[in-house]
This record gives C-alpha cells, sequence and structure tokens, in this order.
C-alpha cells in the first residue's frame, strides 16, 4: 500500500555512518496533506539513498504523518508549543544532524528562530493566498536566512520570489514526484452517470464549502460525488451529504488512490489556493479528467493545451457550469487526460526527483562550509 501511495519509493534501513548526510526534515504538521505526503516521500527517497533521516513535526503528535511514517520505521518526533526551539537544537546536537529541511512557514520560523549551529533549507508548497503582515515579514526574514527555497513548481519560485523579496538565485526549483499506478486501473466511463470526486483537505483554501454552496438541493441527476480527505469542514460536508442521498459519499483519508480513482471518472479541484496540484497529477496520470480553479500552478500543472472548459473561477455558480460542460465533452476530456498523464510521468519521475533531492541538500552543505571557511 504504501508503495502506491508513496512514488513507487521502497524503504530500505538506515546506516547510522557518519559519513553519509544527516538530516532532519522539519514540518508544520504530522497530520497528512500534500506537503506532508512529499515529506514522507523525501523520507524514503533519502533513507532509500543511504542517508540518515528523522522527521520531526510541531503539531497532531498521533496524525497520519507520524503513524505512516513510524509504519515505514522512521524515527518521528514531536516538538511541542513553547520548549520547541530548545528540543530541535537539543536534537540537532544529539542526532549530530548536518542540515535540517524545513517544510511550510511555521517549521521554517522554528528553525530560523533557533538560531541552529547547521544550515537549513526552506520548502515552499504553497502560493500566497491571504498573508498577513506579520507573516510576510516572517517569509521575507526566512529567505534572507535560509540557505535557500525549494519551490515544488515555477508558480510558486515566481510567487516566493515577490512575497518575500528574493533573489531569483536563492530559489531552487524541485517538482513534485507523480508515479504511475501500481496496477492497471478500469478506464473512466465517457458517457452514462458522471463520477466525480474530490480529494484534499475538507477546509475552505481547498474548495471544500463550494459543493453544499453550489448544489444546496442536491446534485444533478445522473452525478454521484465522492469525497476523500479530512478536515474542520467534514461535519458539515457530512450533513450535507446525508441530504442527498446515495450519491454522495465520504471516503475519510484514502490509502488505496488506485482504488479510490477507480471510482470516478474526473476529479474536481475547487481550491483557492494551490502550489502544485498533488491531486490533480494523480488524476491525470490516472487518465481521470480534471475540472480545476483557474490558479497558475494548476494551469502548469495541466499545460498548453488543456481544453476549454477544464479551469474555472473558484465560485459556487461557476463550478455547478463547469460539471455541465464537463459533461457534455466527457470523451474528449478524458482523451486529453490520458495524454497529459503519460507527459506528466515523464517528467515527474520520481527517481529523478530524488536525486536532485540529494544533490540539492548537497549543495547546501557545500555553501555551509566554505562560508565557515571564510
Amino acid at each position: 500500500m504504501l508503495r502506491q501511495n508513496l512514488c513507487g519509493l521502497k524503504p530500505r534501513p538506515s546506516r547510522p555512518d557518519p559519513r553519509v548526510p544527516r538530516i532532519l526534515l522539519l514540518t508544520t504538521d504530522l497530520a497528512w496533506g500534500g506537503a506532508e505526503r512529499v515529506v514522507l516521500e523525501e523520507a524514503l527517497a533519502l533513507r532509500a539513498a543511504g542517508d540518515v533521516v528523522w522527521i520531526a513535526g510541531l503539531r497532531h503528535p498521533d496524525g497520519e504523518l507520524a503513524r505512516r511514517a513510524r509504519a515505514a520505521d522512521l524515527e518521528v518526533l514531536h516538538l511541542p508549543g513553547a520548549s520547541a526551539r530548545t528540543q530541535l537544537r537539543e536534537l540537532v546536537a544529539r542526532a549530530r544532524i548536518e542540515l535540517v529541511h524545513a517544510h511550510l512557514f511555521h517549521a521554517a520560523e522554528l528553525a530560523r528562530r533557533a538560531a541552529l549551529p547547521v544550515p537549513w533549507i526552506v520548502e515552499v508548497h504553497n502560493s500566497a493566498s491571504r498573508a498577513l503582515p506579520w507573516r510576510r515579514l516572517g517569509e521575507r526574514r526566512q529567505a534572507r536566512e535560509a540557505r535557500f527555497a525549494l519551490a515544488v513548481s515555477r508558480a510558486v519560485a515566481i510567487d516566493w520570489q515577490r512575497r518575500a523579496a528574493c533573489a531569483p538565485e536563492r530559489v531552487r526549483l524541485l517538482p513534485n514526484a507523480l508515479a504511475a499506478p501500481a496496477r492497471a486501473l478500469a478506464p473512466p466511463r465517457a458517457d452514462g452517470p458522471l463520477r466525480l470526486g474530490f480529494l484534499g483537505r475538507l477546509v475552505r483554501e481547498k474548495g471544500a464549502d463550494l459543493w453544499a454552496r453550489a448544489f444546496p438541493d442536491g446534485l444533478p441527476p445522473d452525478t454521484a460525488l465522492a469525497i476523500a480527505g479530512a478536515g474542520r469542514l467534514a461535519p458539515a460536508l457530512a450533513r450535507w451529504a446525508t441530504r442527498r442521498g446515495a450519491r454522495v459519499e465520504l471516503h475519510g483519508l484514502v490509502r488505496d488512490l488506485d482504488a479510490w480513482f477507480e471510482g470516478i471518472d474526473a476529479l474536481v479541484v475547487p481550491s483557492r489556493s494551490e502550489g502544485f496540484g498533488l491531486a490533480a497529477g494523480e488524476a491525470l496520470v490516472r487518465g481521470r479528467a480534471l475540472l480545476a480553479a483557474d490558479l497558475p500552478a494548476l494551469r502548469e500543472l495541466a499545460g498548453s493545451a488543456a481544453p476549454h472548459g477544464t479551469f474555472f473561477a473558484p465560485r459556487a455558480s461557476a463550478l455547478a457550469v463547469a460539471i455541465e460542460e464537463l459533461r457534455a465533452e466527457r470523451a474528449a476530456r478524458i482523451a486529453w487526460a490520458r495524454q497529459r498523464g503519460a507527459e506528466l510521468l515523464r517528467d515527474h519521475d520520481p527517481e529523478v526527483r530524488a536525486r536532485a533531492l540529494r544533490e540539492l541538500h548537497a549543495a547546501a552543505l557545500r555553501e555551509a562550509a566554505e562560508l565557515a571557511r571564510r
């Protein structure tokens, strides 16, 4: 199960050898989402290459990321509250960690404020949607003090340079990986009832609130919806789903992505903010049609040949119209998705990303060593 959900990377036991890099992947949350999935993929890839790896997080010590990482025999630590800075410094010293790789704002801010004796980098997963002044100031400080930033898409790289006032040479592009399904899937249906899917955190940022607003009186005829994910909007969606009868199903966190995607014809991504669009990529590599919010990262992922009508404004009225347009053009949209999925598999190979990640870590360590010698 982990193999198909984690980009095909097979875990290998850590080798506590002082001659290989010792890396801490520091993340904001030990629950589950796109960024947390990338953290786990990176940990497995680094360990498979022989590095010594730890994962540490600030929230949800028993969250899904923590459970999956421990099931893969990775060491996971929780750095809680007011003691997080002290515990992080102690961990770095005790484990002889050489590089801290921080994911997302709060983890990067902890790395910055901890005044670490080792270099650290920040991986940026999202584009700015609503940024408070204190957060914008923190991002600018992170951009100055981190060895460099990793951006998961060109859209994120451009956005980070703007919002963090970061020089282009301080940003390195590291797109997320996409792997082929672990088995052959039944093709989506080009006619008949339309089976839609939503995959992601059940929060406003991901547009989970738009379903009930777009269809307060129920889904259109011959339409079903499968919702996968967890988040604070889950209770509201559950109440809405009970009014829709059997045509809306809440699946919670999904471990077998192949089985879940096999049950839908098209994925809808109504997000208000996306840095890469991992769910959209997962749909395309499985030949599922795509409806996506009109965001730079999602346009980048879909490519310039995306059919007219693929993108819509993340509003309830636009979502309803986009679904009806998809219904009328489903066969052509599915054919395009198969073609685009093959391109994404070529351009987002997990092994290529794993090698690039280790090269970037090596570059950060070299730069830090050169600076120390001056």
